[in-house]
C-alpha cells in the first residue's frame, strides 16, 4: 500500500471517528492547504491536519504546524493534530489528538499543544 493510499485511510478513519460524536466533516484530500479534514458541530470548528504515527519526533513540520494555527486562527477554529497509529490484526488504529496552543520556533524542541480528546462516548449519551 502506497504513503498516499495509509495516509486517505487515516484521514477516514479521523472522520469517522469524528462523525460518531456529531461532527459534520469536510475532507480537504490533496488540496496541500494546511488542514486536511475540517469537522464542526454547534459552537465548535476543527481544523485538523492528520499524520501518521512514525518512529520521528514530531510529524508535523514547523511552517505546517504554523500554516495549521494560522488558518485556525483567521477562521476561528481550534487548530488539532491527530496522529493515528495504523491497527494490527485484532487491534483497531489509534488516534492521539494534540490542540496547537502556540507557535513553533524554528529548530525549537518545544511544540506548545495540549492534548485533544474526541469524545466519541460523550455523543452516544446526547
Amino acid at each position: 500500500m502506497t504513503a498516499y493510499r495509509r495516509g486517505v485511510r487515516a484521514e477516514k478513519f479521523v472522520v469517522e471517528r469524528l462523525s460518531d460524536d456529531g461532527y459534520v466533516c469536510i475532507e480537504s484530500r490533496g488540496s496541500h492547504g494546511p488542514a486536511d479534514v475540517w469537522a464542526a458541530k454547534v459552537g465548535e470548528l476543527l481544523f485538523i491536519q492528520v499524520k501518521l504515527a512514525s518512529g520521528s519526533d514530531w510529524p508535523l513540520s514547523h511552517g505546517a504546524w504554523n500554516a495549521l494555527r494560522e488558518a485556525a486562527r483567521l477562521a476561528g477554529a481550534i487548530p488539532v493534530v491527530a496522529i493515528v497509529t495504523p491497527g494490527r490484526p485484532h487491534h483497531p488504529p489509534a488516534i492521539a489528538c494534540r490542540k496547537i496552543t502556540g507557535r513553533h520556533a524554528e529548530r525549537s524542541q518545544l511544540w506548545p499543544s495540549e492534548p485533544f480528546v474526541i469524545d466519541v462516548a460523550g455523543a452516544a449519551a446526547e
